[in-house]
């Protein structure tokens, strides 16, 4: 409650508290599976709070012993669905810190072990569709670090492969608002990639397809995602119009 109002520093001193009382009971019964995976929570609230208010140091390093006592966790039971996405998650907010620090090269590896986790859970549990977006968020995230480091054509597979996600969860329910975002975002980031590759020609198409069925002049970004949009074999695709299409007129024109 005290986060959702933006209250943090109270938050996290009610975080503290209740950390140091599960140390006490992990301290007391090191074998408790259930305190462990407390614990393990426990970090991962604080470090969130942190995070949030950019205390990047103090996060990482609590993020760090949330994934330490998760790795133990999963270690004792790779089947326990619950105890492998916490770890999945661990490495996925080191990530995040790490991304924030310009720490390019250790934020690429946090996401290739949370993506390593994420794909084990997606595959053992097909019909998860948490698991499937979870996946697909964690490419995105990968996607996102190999963008910053100029590797172009490993962020356009990185961001296909969540793409390709994205899809299927989108076909399966087209009024679930999230996974529509989802798709949206997708699309934008592979447009993004294209864009920045110079790739004209399939954003040069839906943008003169939506000019003369709709009357609408899209800015180039977002054309790139709608030509991803025409390919996909859905009722309902929503694909967000950012930017305005006459800046890129002369360009359009050009070809």
């Amino acid at each position: 409650m005290l986060v959702a109002q933006g209250n943090l520093e109270p938050a996290l001193a009610t975080y503290r508290e209740g950390l140091a009382i599960r140390e006490r009971l992990v301290a007391a019964d090191p074998e408790n599976r259930q305190d462990q995976h407390e614990l393990a929570i426990a970090y991962q609230q604080i470090g969130n709070i942190l995070l949030e208010q950019d205390q990047l140091e103090a996060a990482l390093e609590t993020y760090r012993k949330c994934l330490a006592v998760a790795g133990r966790l999963a270690a004792l039971d790779p089947g326990d669905i619950q105890w492998q996405r916490d770890l999945m998650v661990a490495h996925q907010r080191i990530g995040s810190v790490l991304m924030k620090q310009s720490k390019l090269d250790d934020a690429l590896a946090a996401y290739r072990a949370g993506l390593e986790v994420a794909g084990r859970l997606a595959a053992a549990n097909r019909g998860n569709t948490q698991a499937q977006r979870e996946l697909s968020v964690t490419y995105s995230q990968l996607g996102n670090v190999l963008l910053a480091q100029g590797k172009l054509e490993d962020a356009l597979e990185a961001y296909r492969n969540g793409l390709a996600l994205a899809e299927q969860l989108a076909a399966v329910d087209a009024g679930n608002v999230l996974w529509q975002y989802d798709l949206a975002l997708a699309y934008q980031k592979v447009g993004d990639v294209l864009a920045t590759q110079g790739n004209l020609a399939e954003a040069l198409a839906a943008f003169h397809r939506l000019a003369e069925t709709e009357g609408i002049l899209p800015a180039l970004e977002p054309a790139h995602a709608l030509a991803r949009a025409l390919d996909v074999d859905a009722e309902l695709v929503l694909v967000g119009l950012s930017g305005r299409g006459d800046k890129d007129l002369a360009e359009v024109l050009a070809h």
